[in-house]
């Protein structure tokens, strides 16, 4: 058995792109499954996602969740399909829908574009 880095073993759900959609890279790559054969445990009977939005050809896959405190410069879109960004918001109560639909909203497009 391998040695695998520290981290958190949890189930994550995956969207299985349907067969006549193909990816012009191994969007696979990137992802570092575990050997199931090493831990302990079941994927949950619910796929949370499939109940959110409906049978979409999920898959759950069972993955080490990594501390990236300190890395968050090494992670990017292109490789890693996400990365961390840094919203400045002065928006700090999240209870007012409008508020924060009006407000927040626009702040998070901005910062999205920038990326």
């Amino acid at each position: 058995m391998a040695h695998l880095e520290a981290g958190v073993d949890t189930w994550v759900n995956y969207y299985k792109l349907p067969a006549h959609v193909s990816l012009s890279c191994d969007a696979t790559k990137h992802i570092d499954t575990i050997d199931n054969d090493d831990l302990q445990g079941s994927p949950p009977e619910l796929n949370d996602l499939g109940l959110l939005l409906g049978d979409k050809h999920m898959e759950t896959r069972l993955m080490r969740i990594h501390d990236a405190r300190g890395r968050e410069h090494k992670f990017n879109l292109d490789d890693n399909g996400f990365q961390f960004a840094k919203l400045d918001s002065n928006v700090t109560e999240f209870t007012d829908k409008e508020y924060v639909k009006c407000t927040y909203y626009p702040q998070v497009e901005d910062l999205v574009k920038r990326l």
